[in-house]
């Protein structure tokens, strides 16, 4: 690079300039931001470009009297902050501003800085110190490579493991303690299986990436119980981990993991001595390969004033390489920095090239590519502006947003008139798995036309940000002649074209759509018809015009969407489900008019090589123990019910309210606290109030241990559920309290004294009789086996005893409920629930 733009006068920057063309400047590697930016002395950055135009208005007035052209000469730059344009660098309808490359050359405007000083170290590997990483001014998550001769960088990724699952949920807090446990009421901890999650060198450097359904979460270590098998995180994950998957059985991946640092392709980045580690590749020349390590998030920032009504126009940027931008923080986090709800698609997260109030700006023909986050942003206040003919690929999150998270949003803040056509957007959600490669929000008359979108591990092509039906300013949106393929490639519960709200004059029309994938992540569990979709019709989705899409090799009936209950609040035109390309009926001359017209189809050969994520190569593991569940109460606030379990209370007049389960600290098995159940008269049902919990197993043998203490005229039933062929559910174990009697279904009893804690241990082996074993199969089959720990220590033991019904087999749930018709009150505390 040359010399920083030094302390000069506009005034005279301006005479500099008049002595140069006045159309026409010059940026060059090895310019100077002092110099008159000639063809012969070039300026040294498009900052010093810009003040350079600047100077050039001021000299004419305050106006261009003449379009001006920002030539920018091949080389690498590599920016310390982004180029920031604000009203007073706009151009006229006459007189516009283009940065562009010089001709035949290929600019890199880079987010990163070259790393040099490697050094061979033992095992294979290379080192180099980064400077300020030690001293805690300076980290990076991504590095990208570039071999001799080679035109494009390549992603190299940290080290990895995965995929692992959780052992069950604790009874930690939830974000929100009196909310219902919904996908939005996250805990701060979770149980792992023993020896997936150890004490690790630089723990605080690791990241726990879990899986959301349509979003994944990534988490950072705030402390480890290796005696219990507890992982808490430094803060609250946006969606509940848990939620979505069987059994609460969320798989995740550990990232980031120095021990795990040694295959060809990885780096570690090592804190706290500031030094980067890679193991080349076999092809990887060390002295010849050139590395990039993002610093900056933002390449160009263009942001007017809305308020004012001023804003940033008529500026271009073609032929421009943008690359190598950063992320510093997790996903979620940067939806709480703008204190917004949802983070679907990581919308919030920043963008290579972003425009706010905006007007008729353009980017054409430019690269996009090895980003953190997502490559262009037409933002708030943005209108008829336009990006045609682009390359975006290997994006960590997405590739073109368009449009505001603001429901109420009504012009000039609404983005209105904006066209995203004729762009390759390929391989997003390389990082961040969410992202989508367009994602159009609350927006009006948006063209999202003749694009060619491939390779995104969520929903493609996304339009409207409302789940419901009550309108907004989104409509009259074109998704139209666009080629969408191989994608949906990782999570789920989206689509290859995916709405949301109520969107009056939007059509999808003439979409090639093919090979959309189903998510394995829920292991062999069903899922719906909908999973991988073509068409992703979402809450509130209705008033579009859906016709001549065209729609085949998909996981599920690929007309389905079309006819859905949400397809009927829609105009459905013809579409073409199922017939594959040379097949009678293929629609060969509408699939020939989409994907990119015929001046930008050259982009589909331009070269380029993706390292996939790691992730996709990751499978479940099998065989694993089912979740435990335990449930102490000791970090459950006083007078608030356990968050491990279903408590069903009264909800009916006139008894709504006399009935109650909260924890308590009047009395405790262990530790400080349990779980009052308080019973009263007058409820609707006999089995109010009730607790529920819900282990989900089907094999292996159950263990379900407790302690509890009955107060005079308590009466319990205490039973294990599962499925029925023909009723609601099945009974296998289970016990009654009443006046201080244990009663047992072979009609042995034991007697139980009232206000004493005592422990019960039932065991049953889970999983249908086989009789193709013989003798064999049906040992402990149909059987379980139950321990009474009295106060004073004595156990008594009960064994061979029946199931209530002969169906059971797997244990649904456990339930204790209370059948007293006066007021009485039992506790429960240390409630543990496994399966070997």
């Amino acid at each position: 690079m040359g010399k920083s733009l030094q302390p000069v006068s506009l005034l005279a920057m301006a005479l500099a300039v008049a002595s140069a063309s006045a159309t026409e400047l010059f940026v060059a590697p090895r310019g100077d931001d002092a110099a008159p930016g000639t063809r012969e002395r070039p300026l040294a950055s498009l900052t010093g470009a810009r003040n350079a135009v600047r100077a050039l208005k001021q000299r004419g007035g305050g106006a261009l009297r003449e379009p001006v052209t920002v030539r920018i000469r091949g080389g690498f730059y590599p920016l310390g902050e982004p180029l920031r344009l604000a009203p007073e660098d706009s151009g006229t309808a006459q007189c516009p501003i283009t940065y562009e490359a010089a001709a035949g050359d290929t600019p890199i405007l880079s987010g990163g800085t070259a790393v040099a000083g490697w050094r061979r170290a033992t095992g294979g590997h290379w080192t180099a110190r980064i400077a300020g990483v030690a001293e805690g001014k300076r980290s990076f998550h991504q590095l990208f490579a570039r071999r001799k001769g080679q035109r494009w960088f390549e992603r190299r990724y940290r080290p990895s493991r995965g995929f692992f699952v959780i052992a069950g949920l604790t009874d930690a807090p939830h974000r929100n303690p009196n909310g219902r446990i919904n996908h939005r009421n996250p805990q701060k901890e979770v149980y792992f299986h023993p020896g997936d999650i150890r004490r690790w060198q630089n723990l605080a450097d690791v990241e726990l990436v879990f899986m959301h359904d349509w979003s994944s979460g990534r988490m950072h270590i705030a402390d480890l119980d290796l005696d219990d098998n507890i992982v808490r995180f430094r803060e609250f994950p946006h969606y509940r981990i848990g939620h979505w998957y069987p059994g609460a059985r969320n798989p995740y991946l550990v990232e980031n993991l120095k021990e795990a640092f040694g295959t060809p392709g990885e780096w570690y980045l090592d804190r706290p001595t500031g030094t980067l580690l890679y193991t080349p590749l076999p092809d990887e020349d060390m002295g010849t390969t050139v590395f990039v390590a993002p610093r900056i998030e933002r390449l160009v920032v263009a942001e007017g004033d809305q308020g004012a009504g001023r804003y940033v126009e008529h500026v271009r940027f073609r032929g421009l390489t943008f690359a190598h931008t950063a992320w510093h923080l997790p996903p979620h986090l940067y939806a709480e920095k703008y204190r917004r709800a949802c983070r679907q698609g990581f919308v919030d997260m920043p963008s290579a090239l972003e425009f706010r109030a905006a007007r008729h700006c353009r980017v054409e023909r430019c690269t996009l590519a090895n980003l953190g986050s997502y490559g262009l942003d037409f933002a708030d206040g943005c209108h008829d502006n336009a990006a045609v003919g682009n390359l975006l690929y290997d994006l960590g999150t997405g590739g073109i947003k368009v449009g505001t998270v603001d429901r109420s949003a009504r012009p000039p803040k609404l983005p209105t008139g904006n066209a995203v056509e004729n762009n390759v957007v390929s391989n997003s959600g390389l990082v961040h798995y969410s992202g989508h490669g367009i994602w159009g929000g609350i927006c009006a008359r948006t063209a999202i036309r003749h694009n060619a979108v491939t390779r995104t591990l969520y929903s493609s092509v996304a339009v409207g940000w409302s789940h419901s039906k009550t309108p907004t300013g989104c409509r009259e949106n074109a998704i139209e002649w666009n080629h969408v393929h191989d994608v949906m490639l990782l999570l789920d519960h989206g689509g290859a074209v995916y709405t949301l709200g109520n969107q009056p004059g939007t059509v999808i029309r003439g979409n090639p759509i093919h090979d959309t994938h189903q998510t394995w992540l829920h292991g062999t569990v069903a899922r719906p018809v909908w999973a991988g979709g073509p068409l992703g019709f979402d809450d509130g989705s209705s008033d579009f015009t859906v016709e001549h899409n065209i729609i085949y090799n998909t996981p599920n009936d690929p007309a389905r969407p079309l006819t859905t209950r949400r397809a009927k609040d829609m105009k459905i035109g013809v579409n073409h489900c199922g017939t594959r390309p040379g097949a009678p009926g293929y629609p060969a001359k509408l699939a020939a008019k989409a994907g990119l017209e015929p001046a930008y189809r050259d982009l589909l050969d331009v070269p380029f090589r993706i390292a996939p994520p790691p992730v996709l190569a990751m499978s479940l593991p099998k065989g694993l123990k089912p979740g435990r569940i335990i449930d102490t109460f000791d970090k459950i606030p006083v007078g608030r019910p356990t968050r491990r379990a279903y408590c069903r209370l009264e909800d009916k007049a006139p008894g709504k309210g006399t009935d109650a389960i909260a924890v308590t600290d009047e009395t405790a098995a262990r530790g400080g606290h349990a779980l009052k159940v308080v019973d009263a008269p007058g409820l609707s049902q006999p089995w109010i109030p009730y607790v529920s919990y819900a282990p989900r197993y089907s094999a292996g043998v159950a263990t379900v241990e407790f302690h509890v203490r009955l107060e005079p005229g308590a009466v319990l039933e205490y039973c294990w559920r599962g499925k029925h062929p023909t009723r609601e559910f099945s009974v296998g174990p289970a016990v009654s309290f009443k006046n201080g009697t244990l009663s047992l279904p072979n009609g042995a009893t034991l007697a139980i004294p009232t206000g004493k804690w005592i422990k019960l241990t039932t065991t049953a082996r889970l999983g249908a009789f086989d009789p193709g074993i013989g003798r064999a199969g049906e040992a402990g089959h149909g059987l379980w086996a139950l321990d009474v720990t009295l106060p004073d220590g004595t156990v008594k033991s009960f064994k061979g005893l029946r199931h209530g019904d002969k169906e059971f087999a797997d244990l649904a749930t456990v339930m204790f409920i209370s059948t007293a018709t006066r007021r009485a009150v039992f506790y429960l505390d240390e409630v543990k629930i496994a399966a070997e």
